[in-house]
């Protein structure tokens, strides 16, 4: 959607599914990843010129022993949310890291 920028792993909801069946089929198309316990973290409307509806974020303890295969995107790093500071990424996607700064 943004080449060059900095995004989470995600995608759309297919018709009849719901947020979690949907944040663990796309973990398991992008990374290669099983995700087994998501935790709703935040829910809100997005309005940008390139992204409208719902936007639910999840999210799960890493389980080390599943290594993460790319298979969609362009790259992908680990970064603490301090470091993320001089990344270029949407400011839709730097909210949600303030928040989790602040909850988590």
């Amino acid at each position: 959607r943004n080449p060059g920028y900095w995004a989470f792993f995600g995608g759309g909801i297919e018709p009849g599914e719901s947020p979690e069946t949907a944040v663990k089929r796309e973990a398991r198309e992008e990374l290669d990843y099983q995700v087994h316990h998501p935790q709703l973290i935040m829910v809100r409307e997005a309005h940008d010129p390139d992204l409208q509806g719902t936007m639910y974020v999840y999210i799960e303890e890493y389980d080390s022993r599943q290594p993460l295969k790319l298979q969609e995107g362009q790259a992908y790093r680990w970064y603490r949310i301090p470091e993320t500071g001089k990344l270029k990424m949407s400011s839709r996607d730097r909210e949600v890291l303030e928040y989790i700064a602040g909850k988590f």
